[in-house]
């Protein structure tokens, strides 16, 4: 298993730390600076401009606070993060120290803690490592080369695709799969071999919070005035101040710093006046943006007979939910969560609730050696249909690079500043890169 998978997966009623204006009393506002989402970046940001001595207003589109962070409390015994799940490499990690502030517990989680499943007599385990480094051989080898090519073409090509026997098609999809397209949310076939993994390397164990990741977000919010259901329609920055309009009125400040996610920017549902400069429209354009969704079921008792924190299947006949993180341990409830990216993930979210748990359960039902029970309740996400999201994350594309993240973070005048996890070269793709781009921004403005 990858060691630097980062999940775009997985609230504590922290709701009175922050100012939040609800939607009937948000009209005006004059601040020193305007953030636009109240994610983690947004969040830091404030926080160290507030801080500071700085009069920030907090504009978010959604009613709650934590973007892509988000914990539901429909199941009243157990959260369920729908959005970030784990502090990803926790040692030297600032959200280690902030969830312990928070007085957030944290549980461990490691990859090396698998079991994998695979249908028929043969041992699942049967070749996997030694294609795997078959297939890290190749991607450093193109990592290397003059030209970039997708993971898919580089991986495909070098191993000889056509002559390959299904068992070892199986295994080399599990390797891509799981290790490549789970973890950066981009589909194979647009992934850069190049830059797939060009950010820092993690250090730690990886920790998830199993009272909800929204503690970080409620506890970074604290004493920020925060105003929810404020859709952002339109970011002037060109004259002697900016000016915000929203859907429940205009706010106007000196600064502004966005920090809608990158897929929100593809879109541009927010109009921003003056356009981006060219630099900036570029690497908006360049980057990708991935998509992770989950699917977790909760059943009546446990019936799995792994007791790893993961659960893995190789991808017979697809490799849509093959990967699986058993909650109980942590929850103590009888919770599984799985998993689709990129395009497979794209397709399910066209489907129903039910139709997306039975292809799940489909799947499991394939590689277990037990029946598997009528569940009791499930929560599916659709991260690439939300219109404040429009992906889970973002990666890098075939002809992107890492100085597209360098312009992403650059002021773009002297009145806006653009951030998010899609702007931090060293951490993308996690909420440490949010947290940082907040901290980098807020740090310009100062």
């Amino acid at each position: 298993m990858s060691t630097s998978r980062r999940s775009f997966l997985v609230t504590a009623a922290l709701t009175s730390a922050c100012t939040v204006v609800p939607r009937a009393q948000a009209d005006r506002g004059v601040a020193d600076v305007i953030v636009v989402g109240a994610g983690v970046s947004g969040l830091t940001a404030a926080r160290d401009l507030r801080r500071a001595g700085r009069r920030v207003i907090v504009l978010e589109a959604r009613d709650r606070i934590g973007g892509r962070v988000h914990t539901s409390r429909r199941w009243a015994d157990v959260p369920v993060d729908l959005g970030a799940s784990w502090i990803h490499g926790s040692r030297g990690n600032p959200l280690t120290r902030i969830a312990r502030e928070a007085g957030a517990p944290t549980a461990v989680t490691r990859y090396s803690s698998y079991t994998l499943y695979g249908s028929g007599a043969q041992d699942p385990e049967e070749g996997l490592d030694a294609m795997r480094r078959r297939v890290h051989a190749l991607l450093r080898r193109g990592q290397r080369a003059g030209r970039d090519r997708s993971v898919w073409r580089t991986v495909a090509d070098g191993l000889g695709w056509s002559t390959l026997s299904p068992r070892d098609r199986t295994l080399a999809m599990s390797v891509l799969s799981g290790e490549i397209e789970m973890e950066y949310g981009g589909p194979l076939r647009d992934t850069s071999t190049w830059w797939f993994d060009a950010g820092a390397g993690l250090r730690g164990p990886d920790l998830l919070l199993p009272d909800g990741y929204e503690a970080i977000p409620q506890y970074l919010a604290r004493g920020t005035d925060v105003r929810t259901s404020h859709v952002v329609r339109r970011v002037d920055h060109g004259g002697t101040g900016a000016v915000v309009t929203t859907d429940r009125g205009t706010f106007r400040a000196r600064h502004v710093i966005l920090t809608v996610p990158l897929g929100v920017l593809k879109e541009g549902s927010v109009e921003i006046v003056p356009a981006l400069p060219r630099r900036v429209k570029e690497a908006v354009s360049g980057l990708g943006m991935g998509v992770l969704d989950k699917c977790v079921i909760r059943f009546a008792e446990r019936f799995w007979p792994s007791r790893t924190d993961w659960i893995e299947l190789l991808p017979e006949p697809a490799r849509d939910w093959t990967e699986w993180v058993d909650l109980s341990r942590v929850s103590g409830r009888p919770v599984l969560m799985a998993f689709a990216a990129a395009d497979g993930a794209a397709r399910w979210e066209s489907r129903s609730d039910s139709e997306i748990v039975a292809g799940a359960l489909a799947t499991l039902g394939r590689a277990l050696p037990v029946a598997i029970p009528t569940p009791v309740a499930a929560q599916v996400t659709r991260w690439s249909l939300d219109p404040y999201s429009r992906g889970s994350y973002s990666y890098y594309a075939l002809g992107s690079g890492p100085g597209m993240r360098d312009r992403l973070a650059e002021p773009v005048s002297g009145r806006l500043v653009l951030a998010g996890e899609a702007t931090d070269r060293r951490h993308f793709a996690t909420v440490r890169g949010a947290y940082r781009s907040g901290r980098r921004a807020a740090a310009h403005l100062l």
